[in-house]
């Protein structure tokens, strides 16, 4: 069965969706759809394109990452006005502590997606393991919106295919499956009827309908690259190396997302913070941890007060955002509009063709046949009918959620349930087929 593909995967990860699209044909509906609502044969811009298809990644900041002296970040500090406030008020100096915590930034459209396996990190272009500092990762660049990214060079060299192979082999297992169901007719649902096993290619035949639209609007991309970006800089003064970047992210203004200028220096032994006024940079306090946290600490002596200083993963970048023209409105939903009816037909049609062949009558089945196949088939069905109100019921206004965020889910629960369903069918279409002798009739 052919699968479409992700950009940046490995060849084991395409081996293991091939392996599961054999037990349950829906699980890589996900990846189809999104392909499809990225509709990237319509953008000529090789940058742009890349970037809606998140082929792009930019460097930022973990949970891991610690300052050192003499780093100057980006931080918005929460709680400074009500230092502010009650050193006026009291008349008398109070001491000031800085709370570093992280700040994991998004964009208004889907959750950033990290890519962590190293077996994927190999495949990003112009970065080297060897040298990633600790504190820091590689993210995806959002896809849609797109974010405004600046060409570096003349000709941007992004490598990519459009699969003919896979669009040519999707449509031969539609025309296969076509026949097998025009051959059966007669004997087969005659004996079996609602529960005849030439129905089980079914989920599969529609399943390689959307791979092959997918294939035919979309393009592949075997390899993820990089953007530079202010946390690319700032990792290689901690001796990153990075080659090979595409392009530059158009940074948002600092003071829209609420983010100041801050320092480190280490004095006495203490790291110390300053807040840049201008050019001019002030004193602001004491750091009391050189970790950063994911909560809030509060708790102070008398006479001290503590203020959050938030460390984000990377500053926002500007958006390509559509004018408010009806038309450009559209052409950003064009891939969702044509999406989404898509999905729908593929849920509908199965059922519709079991109905024209066999009118839903039990014929000479027996009550485990029927209970065995339907359950199957239906199971198919219905985890379609839920990955689209997965993806499109909660967020509607964006891009669908990058596959990976919700892996432990679908791989755990929905997963795992379609593999035990398609083991099953597999046996009983075995049982049916020794009992009937051959699959059409002569």
């Amino acid at each position: 069965m052919t699968t479409v593909t992700y950009p940046g995967e490995t060849t084991w990860e395409i081996n293991l969706r091939r392996l599961n699209a054999l037990l349950g044909p829906y699980i890589g509906l996900m990846f189809a759809l999104r392909k499809i609502q990225w509709f990237l044969i319509l953008e000529k811009d090789p940058l742009k394109r890349a970037c809606r298809g998140e082929v792009l990644c930019q460097v930022v900041r973990t949970k891991e990452w610690v300052p050192v002296e003499g780093t100057t970040v980006f931080a918005r500090l929460t709680g400074y006005e009500n230092y502010q406030t009650d050193a006026a008020l009291t008349h008398s100096p109070v001491t000031l502590l800085c709370h570093l915590r992280f700040l994991q930034q998004t964009q208004s459209g889907p959750a950033p997606v990290m890519v962590t396996k190293e077996k994927k990190l190999h495949l990003v272009q112009g970065l080297s393991l060897s040298t990633l500092p600790k504190g820091y990762g590689i993210l995806r660049c959002q896809g849609i919106p797109a974010l405004r990214i600046k060409d570096l060079h003349s000709k941007t060299n992004i490598h990519s295919d459009h699969r003919m192979i896979e669009s040519t082999l999707g449509l031969l297992q539609i025309m296969f499956a076509t026949i097998s169901l025009y051959r059966a007719r007669g004997g087969q649902f005659e004996r079996f009827g609602v529960a005849a096993f030439s129905f089980t290619v079914l989920p599969f035949a529609v399943m390689s309908f959307a791979n092959l639209i997918a294939s035919l609007v979309s393009i592949n991309y075997p390899y993820l690259y990089l953007v530079e970006s202010p946390e690319m800089e700032e990792a290689m003064k901690r001796d990153a190396i990075f080659d090979n970047t595409v392009g530059r992210l158009e940074i948002k203004d600092y003071q829209d997302q609420n983010l100041e200028k801050i320092s480190f220096e280490r004095i006495d032994g203490v790291l110390k913070l300053y807040r840049f006024i201008g050019e001019t940079k002030i004193y602001l306090g004491d750091t009391m941890s050189e970790a950063l946290s994911m909560s809030t600490n509060k708790k102070t002596d008398e006479g001290k007060i503590i203020i959050d200083v938030e460390i984000p993963s990377h500053v926002l970048a500007e958006e390509e955002r559509p004018t408010n023209s009806i038309r450009s409105q559209l052409w950003d939903k064009l891939g969702l509009i044509i999406a989404v009816p898509v999905g729908l037909i593929l849920f509908i049609t199965p059922s519709i063709i079991v109905w024209a062949f066999s009118r839903y009558q039990p014929a000479q089945s027996s009550l485990m046949e029927r209970i065995g196949l339907l359950t199957w088939f239906y199971a198919q069905q219905f985890s379609l009918l839920f990955l689209l109100a997965w993806n499109y019921t909660f967020q509607v206004d964006t891009a669908l959620q990058a596959p990976e965020r919700y892996s432990k889910v679908l791989e755990h629960g929905l997963g795992w349930t379609l593999r035990a369903i398609g083991l099953w069918g597999y046996v009983l279409v075995v049982l049916q087929i020794l009992e009937f002798g051959v699959c059409v009739e002569v």
